[in-house]
């Protein structure tokens, strides 16, 4: 969770001192926090979410809610099955949309 805060916080170009800053903590703090040496509560993990104008399951997971995200994270996963298992979860996969698809008609 630290790497998906400092990841987050980089992207917009913000020092720990400023996020620090809006968050009221030490900046210190923050560096433990990014370090995974501390645990931020869930307040503090709602602020910083706000802060870095990212979804709270982004810090928590490293995933974005935006589709492509979640397309690259499950990209990422079935690259590393063989040939075999990826067509078979590609199968699954197809199947579980297609029912969920006519579903929700």
């Amino acid at each position: 969770m630290g790497a998906n805060i400092k990841a987050a916080r980089e992207s917009l170009n913000l020092p720990q001192r400023v996020v620090a800053e809006r968050l009221g903590i030490e900046t210190e703090s923050l560096s433990r926090i990014e370090r995974g040496a501390a645990l931020p509560g869930l307040n503090t993990l709602d602020r910083l979410a706000r802060i870095l104008e990212v979804p709270l399951v982004q810090l928590l997971t490293g995933v974005s809610t935006a589709p492509a995200s979640w397309a690259a994270a499950v990209q990422e996963d079935i690259e590393q099955l063989d040939e075999a298992d990826r067509l078979f979860v590609l199968d699954q996969v197809k199947a579980l949309s297609q029912k969920l698809v006519e579903k929700s008609k």
